[in-house]
Order: structure tokens, then C-alpha cells, then sequence
């Protein structure tokens, strides 16, 4: 952890530090991420557009990540 500069806008004598957000939240229980949209879910890949495959990759990415962040993949 790195300790945030000290500006004149701050007063006291305790110590400013940058908390990850991971940390301050691991104690509520799991995490939940926004839900997929579901026509991804519900479309035949062969009715997607062009215009769908950069939106359903970010989709698919922040899905990974979330998963990921989590622990929820099994180690190759």
C-alpha cells in the first residue's frame, strides 16, 4: 500500500493510504458482477451481427475477469 501525498486541503496527524477496493469488500461475501445481456445468451451465433462481436467480446472479457478476480477457474 502507498501512502496518498499529504495536500493542504488535508488536516490530523493520521496517515493517508490508498486501500484496494478488493480488500475493503472481501469480508461482505461473494461479489456479484452485472448480468450478461441476455440475448447473447438467447441469439444462435449464426444471427449475430458484425456489430454484436466487439460488444460480446467486452462482454465476454469482463465476465473472465470478474471470474477470474474471483478464483472461479480450475488451474490448468
Amino acid at each position: 500500500m502507498q501512502d496518498l501525498p499529504v495536500t493542504e486541503g488535508l488536516s490530523g496527524t493520521q496517515s493517508r493510504q490508498m486501500v484496494p477496493l478488493d480488500l475493503r469488500t472481501s469480508d461482505a461475501g461473494p461479489r456479484k458482477i452485472k448480468r450478461v445481456d441476455p440475448r447473447y445468451l438467447e441469439t444462435d451465433a449464426r444471427d449475430l451481427r458484425i456489430s454484436d462481436v466487439d460488444r460480446l467480446v467486452r462482454e465476454l472479457r469482463r465476465v473472465v475477469e470478474a471470474m477470474d478476480a474471483l478464483g472461479g477457474f480450475e488451474d490448468s
